[in-house]
C-alpha cells in the first residue's frame, strides 16, 4: 500500500479543518497549535455538566476568575484540575507543563495560564474580568 506524503507544503504541517473560510473563500485549516488552542480554551470555559454524555468535562474557569482573588489563584487545585482535564479529554493536545501567575495591570488582576506543549509551542491564555459578569481573554502562540 503506497502511502502519499505532501512535502515541503503548508499542508504537511496543519492539523485539522476548521469550520470557517478564508479571506479567498477557501476552507481554514488550523495548525497544530491553533487546534490545541481551540480544545484548552473549550475545556477551560465549560462547565461540568454541559454534556449530559461526560458530565465531568469542564474547569469552568469563569467561576475561578469571577468569584476568588485572582492574586492567590497559581496554581495548586486549579492546575491539577487544568492538567487532568487535558490528559484525559484532549490528550492529542500533548501537554508538557503548565503555570499559572497572576499579575496586575492597569488596577485589574490578570491570570495567566502559559501551557508548554510537546509542539515546541507554548500557548499563553490571559483572563480577566471587568465586571462582575464579563471574562476576557487574549491568546498568545510562541516558541
Amino acid at each position: 500500500m503506497a502511502t502519499k506524503v505532501i512535502s515541503g507544503t503548508a499542508k504537511s504541517v496543519l492539523k485539522e479543518l476548521d469550520f470557517d473560510v478564508d479571506g479567498f473563500g477557501e476552507q481554514k485549516y488550523l495548525t497544530e497549535a491553533q487546534s490545541s488552542a481551540k480544545q484548552i480554551l473549550m475545556l477551560l470555559f465549560l462547565r461540568p455538566g454541559d454534556f449530559p454524555s461526560m458530565p465531568n468535562v469542564g474547569v469552568d474557569i469563569s467561576r475561578a476568575v469571577r468569584y476568588k482573588n485572582l492574586d492567590v489563584i497559581t496554581g495548586g487545585k486549579l492546575k491539577q484540575d487544568i492538567t487532568e482535564q487535558i490528559k484525559t479529554y484532549c490528550p492529542d493536545v500533548g501537554l508538557q507543563d503548565l503555570t499559572i501567575y497572576s499579575t496586575q495591570y492597569k488596577g485589574e488582576y490578570v491570570l495567566i495560564l502559559d501551557f508548554k506543549l510537546e509542539a515546541e509551542k507554548t500557548i499563553s491564555v490571559a483572563l480577566t474580568t471587568n465586571s462582575k459578569s464579563l471574562i476576557n481573554y487574549k491568546v498568545e502562540f510562541t516558541t
